[in-house]
């Protein structure tokens, strides 16, 4: 036997006091944890014999106090002590490893050399409470993802089940909130508890219901926790990101008909993501003005999502958002007629369409243009639903009609100018303007194959114009080709009047013949102003002809139009010979022929009665005879006249020389 040991030691590194006889081997044993999650490595380590054989063993459980009876033996845990005594192993807390149980719950554990053992170490082990979380918004529950959007600020009801616990044990209900220094500074955030609640039963599943919580507009993150108390009650759900979406609208009604710009020229274009939002939010306040139980139509050639672009600012969602509010909170009935084109960007059409299938609305494409037929004699395409139209039967108790230069486009709605008119409270114009669109959901329903497949005459009202294959109210009186393209007054607003009229059109141009007619007269060189993306083909020659009458009666003209439009593997531009007949008519300096960057509106000024024309169409064919359009006139409005003077400056200001060749130009579509 080996030369006795004198007397006992004390453990080094915080290890127990272990008496031996005289003749034993010293081993001490010590842990770094008495309280360890389950899962977590724990280190035993201590004194021992140079190059001895270290085992770890687990003890018999029992509390409070460890057995001194030594049992199982921890497969794979031993060392050899080193050179200098000392020796280290670790094992991992878990609740069953290759069929064993190590470190779980109270146990006692010890170390053996030879015949020698340590003194007992007691460690710990408790086990997290895995929790699954989910919320209940009107009666349907479903889980929380990941920025998940609900559309109420009250109403929602989070729960969670609880994986071990007993009834009555504790569950906390966090959000993470901002911290703040005593000036108010952001600097940082913590999980502050909204509500508490306890388990509502034993077994298997322990569910905590944690009732209604107001839940402020914003992006927040959840979760719920438990507290440790006794073995097993102690972990945390998932945090997903809870995207609150308020409907933000006017505090009263507005009167009259209220514009808005893009107006991206003014700013550079650092600032113009952070401030070229007018469109957006005056589409968003005027949708979030709907009655509960109202109807809104929407007619739009492009709709797109901001999550087609890198860390793009807000400017398509927040609208769409606000549909998906109204529907969902207020029961509105939203149906939508887009150009077949628009069903490029999947998760935006899926989008729309859950948007739709609410309260009775629906989701319809027209093949091409919504009123006109395919395969016009002499044409390339039938056009397309070019609309930027949208109705509201009630909002804030009145009707509304939403005319616009702009589709639903990051792009359009930042970096383009555009301009869109509200009018409130205009009955005529809202109900010729919402019996167009139903006209259209009607075309759409007739057959998914295109618009040719349509009954020459029928219930819906719809007849066809054999002259120009274009289909129109059967309310076309003798000897005129289509009624419904003409003008029809609106209710106006006092002195200021409203007309509205739609395409394709038979021969009457709501705007070019109005401007050409023998009634219009220039008095006191008063100007007429354009601001068009372009001008093409007979009616750009037409056009032309305006002009030409417009200067002899005594007018000032000027034009600013858009420099060529990229769009996919077009470009959107004015032809050569419309660009040739405005140069000879307006001259080649900048006094009264410009061109600008990304100009979309469709504006046409007349100080006479100071007027103003707008809507989607463009100054071409197919703006004209083939796509569905909408065109608004206002006149004996100076206050909006003067609105639209101003943007219409802007683009004056921001654009130059359209140069002495066109020939960028001769690339269209």
């Amino acid at each position: 036997m080996r030369a006795a040991v004198l007397a006992p030691l004390l453990a080094l590194l915080g290890g127990l006091l272990v008496a031996a006889p005289a003749s034993a081997v010293t081993v001490t044993i010590t842990s770094n944890l008495t309280k360890v999650r389950e899962g977590s490595p724990v280190e035993f380590s201590g004194k021992a014999p140079a190059g001895s054989t270290v085992q770890l063993y687990q003890g018999a459980h029992k509390i409070p106090t460890p057995s001194t009876t030594a049992s199982t033996k921890v497969p794979g845990a031993s060392t050899k002590a080193t050179s200098n005594g000392t020796w280290k192993i670790t094992v991992v807390s878990a609740h069953v490893v290759e069929g064993k149980k190590y470190v779980d719950g109270f146990r006692n554990y010890r170390v053996r050399v030879g015949s020698t053992q340590s003194a007992a170490r007691q460690v710990n082990s408790y086990r997290p409470v895995s929790v699954s979380l989910s919320k209940t918004i009107s009666g349907k529950k479903t889980a929380v993802a990941t920025n998940e959007e609900i559309y109420s600020r009250s109403g929602i009801t989070f729960s969670a089940v609880l994986s071990y616990g007993v009834k009555g044990n504790p569950a906390y209900l966090q959000r993470r909130v901002p911290t703040r220094s005593s000036s108010g500074k952001i600097t940082g955030t913590q999980w502050a508890t909204v509500k508490t609640a306890t388990t509502g039963s034993t077994g298997a599943n322990r569910t905590v219901s944690f009732g209604s919580v107001s839940t402020p507009p914003g992006r927040w993150q959840y979760r719920v926790s438990t507290k440790l108390v006794g073995l097993y009650a102690i972990g945390y759900s998932t945090t997903p990101a809870v995207h609150v979406v308020s409907c933000t609208t006017y505090p009263s009604r507005p009167a009259g008909i209220q514009p808005a710009f893009s107006n991206p020229g003014a700013y550079s274009t650092a600032d113009r993501t952070k401030r070229s939002k007018a469109l957006r939010d005056q589409l968003v306040k005027t949708i979030c003005a709907a009655d509960t139980g109202a109807e809104l139509k929407l007619a739009m050639w492009h709709i797109d999502d901001d999550g087609l672009y890198k860390n793009p600012p807000e400017m398509v969602n927040p609208i769409l958002r606000a549909l998906d509010y109204v529907s969902a909170t207020r029961k509105v009935k939203v149906s939508m007629v887009v150009n077949d084109t628009t069903g490029k960007q999947a998760y935006t059409t899926e989008w729309l369409k859950q948007i739709a299938a609410r309260n009775g609305g629906g989701y319809y494409e027209c093949k091409e243009a919504c009123m006109s037929d395919r395969g016009l004699s002499g044409q390339n395409n039938a056009g397309d639903n070019h609309q930027k139209l949208l109705t509201i039967s009630k909002a804030k108790g009145a009707p509304v009609t939403v005319i616009s230069t702009s589709n639903w486009s990051y792009w359009q709605l930042r970096d383009y100018w555009n301009s869109s008119s509200v009018l409130w409270n205009d009955a005529n114009i809202y109900a010729r303007s919402s019996a167009r669109l139903s006209q259209m959901i009607q075309a759409a329903e007739r057959t998914s194959a295109g618009n040719g497949g349509w009954a020459t005459s029928g219930a819906d009202g719809l007849v066809k114009s054999a002259d120009d294959n274009t289909w129109a109210p059967a309310d076309v009186s003798s000897g005129d080709g289509m009624v419904s393209a003409k003008e029809r007054k609106g209710s106006g607003f006092g002195a200021a009047r409203t007309a509205v009229s739609f395409s394709p059109s038979g021969g009457y141009d709501p705007i070019l013949d109005r401007l050409k007619g023998s009634s219009y007269t220039c008095d006191k060189g008063e100007a007429v102003r354009f601001a068009v993306l372009l001008g093409t083909g007979d009616i750009g020659t037409k056009w032309v002809d305006t002009i030409k009458e417009l200067k002899a009666k005594g007018c000032k003209v000027y034009v600013v139009m858009s420099r060529p439009i990229p769009s996919g593997s077009h470009v959107f531009g004015t032809d050569k010979a419309t660009f040739d007949g405005l140069k000879k008519q307006l001259g080649g300096s900048t006094t009264y022929l410009r061109c600008g960057q990304y100009i979309h509106t469709k504006n046409i000024l007349s100080d006479e009665k100071s007027s103003v024309w707008t809507g989607p169409r463009n100054l071409d064919y197919s703006g004209f005879r083939l796509s569905d359009e909408t065109t608004l006139r206002v006149w004996n409005d100076p206050t909006l006249y003067n609105r639209y003077k101003t943007d219409w400056i802007n683009i004056w200001k921001k654009s130059t020389s359209c140069g002495s060749t066109h020939a960028a130009f001769m690339k269209l579509r």
